[in-house]
């Protein structure tokens, strides 16, 4: 082979080399692209509401509820949207309620059964067009496989709704892609059992009609 025809099998050899980079390097790029845009944080609306008693008491909070209990969460079942209306664009809006089934661990206030999971509602979640959530503030919607503890008000139907502020609280720092609007302050690393069990201990009567869940072991 001549000097002439090496020299032409590397250039070509240089070229191919170059040209693979380049691929390389753009698939990449749109691959890191792709991850940004379907890991990308939806933003949190809070919402607004009045309670009958101070939602940084815990002893009124707990005193409030009707169950406390700490309780894992087993499956995410769906949202349901309550006070549906239509707004002026055409669009419908309403506020979520996310559906969970949650593994009842250790009762603090109130006796619910432990045999198997019980439907648990939480005020909040993913809004109706799929552009945000809405959550009160300092609150977090549960994640499947973690543990918190719940204060539960049942409704007349005697299912067991979670809502408002510190209704739902973690036994652990929540993980990276909690949907969460605790502010900094409001996740001290504290054992959080023992401080409900003290908070129910010592709770305040705050003359609320306490209703019986179906999920009761007395019922």
């Amino acid at each position: 082979m001549s000097r002439k025809d090496v020299m032409r099998t590397r250039c070509k050899c240089i070229i191919f080399f170059s040209l693979f980079i380049c691929i390389t390097l753009t698939c990449a790029c749109g691959s890191t692209k792709h991850e940004a845009q379907t890991k990308k944080v939806l933003p949190i609306d809070i919402i607004n509401g009045s309670f009958e008693v101070d939602t940084n008491n815990k002893e009124a909070m707990v005193g409030n509820a009707d169950y406390v209990f700490v309780g894992e969460v087993v499956e995410y079942v769906d949202t349901e949207y309550k006070f549906v209306n239509k707004t002026e664009d055409g669009k419908t809006s309403g506020l979520p309620y996310s559906n969970y089934r949650v593994q009842v661990k250790q009762n603090l206030k109130g006796n619910l059964r432990q045999d198997s999971p019980i439907d648990l509602q939480k005020a909040g979640g993913i809004n109706k067009d799929g552009t945000g959530y809405l959550l009160y503030t300092d609150d977090i919607l549960p994640e499947i496989g973690r543990s918190y503890v719940f204060l539960v008000y049942v409704q007349p139907t005697g299912e067991n709704l979670v809502s408002g502020p510190n209704s739902s609280i973690p036994l652990n720092r929540p993980s990276q892609n909690a949907v969460s609007s605790f502010t900094l302050n409001s996740q001290e690393e504290v054992n959080v059992v023992e401080v409900y069990e003290d908070a129910v201990e010592g709770q305040v009567d705050t003359q609320r009609e306490h209703r019986i869940s179906n999920d009761d072991t007395d019922r």
